[in-house]
């Protein structure tokens, strides 16, 4: 597959790599429709985060249908990442910034963003229309629990 540079410091290849596809020998190829969400989400979203806060790594991009089933993954069967009907997504941590602070600028800037979830671990955020949904998951009894904020 081609290395597409989907913006100033995003390419494909940051998006698609998944360790679980490949040790399960999932092809997690995107179709040309997926790539130009992918893109969206990168001009849009992630590179003025880049531009202001500095080096992004993704650690979730896309995820085709059976990457998103996969038994470790489990995401919702509509789930942005996997970049249909307009929506893209990524799970995100900025070098040396804690997440709380991340989504503090992020929630304070103009960036169209669907959704932006404070994870444990990481920030998940998504482009589609500008809704600006904010939420924190939290682990309670043992199952993720979304709550807006």
């Amino acid at each position: 597959m081609k290395d597409t540079q989907l913006s100033k410091n995003f390419r494909l290849s940051e998006f698609v790599f998944s360790n679980i596809a490949a040790d399960a020998g999932i092809d997690n190829t995107p179709n040309e429709r997926q790539i130009k969400n992918m893109t969206v989400l990168c001009l849009t979203v992630l590179q003025p985060i880049r531009d202001v806060l500095g080096p992004i790594d993704i650690s979730s991009g896309f995820r085709c249908g059976k990457l998103n089933n996969h038994p470790k993954i489990r995401g919702a069967a509509h789930s942005h990442h996997r970049c249909h009907s307009g929506y893209a997504a990524a799970d995100f941590t900025v070098r040396g910034i804690h997440n709380d602070d991340v989504l503090k600028w992020v929630r304070a800037s103009p960036l169209p963003f669907e959704q932006l979830i404070n994870e444990p671990t990481w920030i998940h955020i998504s482009t589609y229309r500008p809704r600006r949904q904010i939420m924190k998951a939290e682990r309670v009894k043992g199952e993720m629990v979304y709550t807006l904020i």
